[in-house]
């Protein structure tokens, strides 16, 4: 694997993510929610390029646009969900809101974590991105 691709650097940068959104929730001073956003911020800057990365590893050749489109449309299904996430905050506490957001950023890490070993069983066996790897 590239060592763009690292898993731990992408382990660290959803980490972040997931630390930052939780605390954006909880924040009441000013000062906790620029914090916050700054290790959000910092998370982003790191996970981003290194999915973008990985991304391109993980896709086989003839097959590196879907892949591409699909993680668009991931993006745009992100967008829906951030806006059903701003009606759900009206309901739940923001103790729960952060319970949700450390919720879902943990099963991604997990997601990311199965990912990344089965990236690295298949680089180590030496096999092409086309051959499957049983993770």
């Amino acid at each position: 694997m590239d060592h763009l691709v690292h898993p731990d650097r992408n382990t660290f940068g959803i980490f972040l993510c997931t630390w930052g959104y939780a605390g954006l929730t909880l924040g009441l001073t000013p000062w906790v929610l620029v914090f916050t956003m700054g290790v959000l911020t910092v998370g982003e800057a790191t996970f981003i390029p290194v999915n973008k990365a990985m991304l391109g590893e993980l896709a086989p050749d003839h097959a590196r646009s879907t892949y591409m489109a699909v993680d668009q449309i991931m993006a745009f299904v992100t967008m829906i969900l951030g806006g059903a996430f701003i009606t759900l905050g009206g309901f739940l506490p923001a103790r729960g809101m952060a319970l949700l957001f450390s919720g879902l950023g943990g099963s991604g890490l997990l997601f990311f974590r199965r990912v990344a070993s089965g990236m690295e069983i298949r680089e180590k066996a030496g096999l092409e991105r086309t051959d499957t790897v049983p993770v």
